[in-house]
């Protein structure tokens, strides 16, 4: 879900993301580039907004009002 949560920085997803990719055994170092194409994949979309993933394609799937 699209969420503006206050006093999330983008420090703070960036950290968030490098964890999870830690957890699953994956290289953090692309954490900071992961987190800047989810920022710009997102940007258009109301905050609400349900997104999934479909193969390569991530679609909204309903909005949350």
């Amino acid at each position: 879900m699209v969420r503006d949560v206050p006093g999330f920085t983008g420090a703070d997803y960036v950290l968030a993301l490098r964890s999870s990719l830690e957890q699953q055994g994956c290289d953090p170092a692309h954490a900071e580039h992961e987190a800047a194409l989810l920022r710009c994949l997102v940007r258009d979309w109301p905050v609400g907004a349900i997104v999934e993933r479909r193969l390569d394609e991530i679609v909204v799937r309903q909005v949350v009002r």
